[in-house]
């Protein structure tokens, strides 16, 4: 896992995440939890993401420029028991294996919260056998791999980051998670695509297609995916 300059193989991440684990399990977070994610964009993500799973619980992502008033009726209604936040770190220490709780496949994976039509936050929850046959069509649709190294522009409260975090650590690629400092700079974005020999990815449709009419010719992508809104225009590039 890549963000910035911080990187996480596979072996340091399993090891931050089982001592991140126990701090939560210490904290009686236990199999059909919720546990919140309140961080900006950090390689500590996916550490979060996995500890959870290793406490048999259900990740709920929260945005550190959400409004008070708004995180305050999510964390509410989802009825988190935690809040991991970069102040957990700094009380986690590396030790043995703790004893896991691992989810069964109809166990939640994660809430995300649209706005609703009402204006008032709605959790939709999804289980680890919906993620699970998620995760291995993506796999195989793209073509995923070792060799895959995927970027991650969506906000991790919009479902789209679901797709790009979990097929490519699956297949034991590497996960790219741009930084707050470049998600809105289409030539900043491009320029690390490229540097960085990523192979895949996604936006949302408008960002997208603008992105690919100015630089999509300069990239040698495997795949591009665009969702969220109704595509109005062919993506063209120039």
């Amino acid at each position: 896992v890549v963000c910035g300059t911080k990187r996480l193989t596979y072996q340091e991440l399993d090891t931050r995440s089982d001592a991140l684990a126990a701090v939560l399990m210490n904290n009686n977070v236990m199999r059909g939890d919720v546990v919140a994610i309140d961080m900006e964009r950090d390689v500590d993500w996916m550490t979060s993401i996995i500890a959870i799973y290793k406490c048999g619980a259900a990740y709920l992502s929260l945005s550190t420029d959400m409004p008070k008033k708004r995180k305050e009726i999510i964390l509410e209604d989802s009825n988190a028991k935690y809040v991991i936040s970069f102040d957990t770190f700094k009380t986690i220490e590396i030790g043995p294996h703790p004893q896991y709780h691992a989810p069964s496949l109809d166990d939640d994976a994660y809430i995300i919260y649209t706005s609703g039509s009402t204006g008032i936050p709605k959790g939709v929850v999804i289980q680890h056998k919906a993620l699970a046959s998620f995760t291995r069509t993506c796999c195989s649709v793209y073509g995923l791999s070792k060799k895959s190294r995927i970027f991650c522009h969506s906000s991790f409260c919009f479902d789209a980051s679901v797709e790009d975090i979990f097929p490519v650590l699956t297949c034991g690629g590497e996960l790219h998670i741009l930084e707050d400092k470049i998600i809105k700079e289409p030539s900043a974005i491009a320029e690390y695509l490229q540097d960085n020999n990523i192979s895949g990815g996604n936006f949302t449709t408008r960002f997208g297609v603008d992105f690919l009419r100015h630089y999509g010719k300069k990239l040698n992508l495997d795949y591009l995916t665009l969702g969220g809104e109704r595509l109005m225009q062919k993506p063209e590039t120039d």
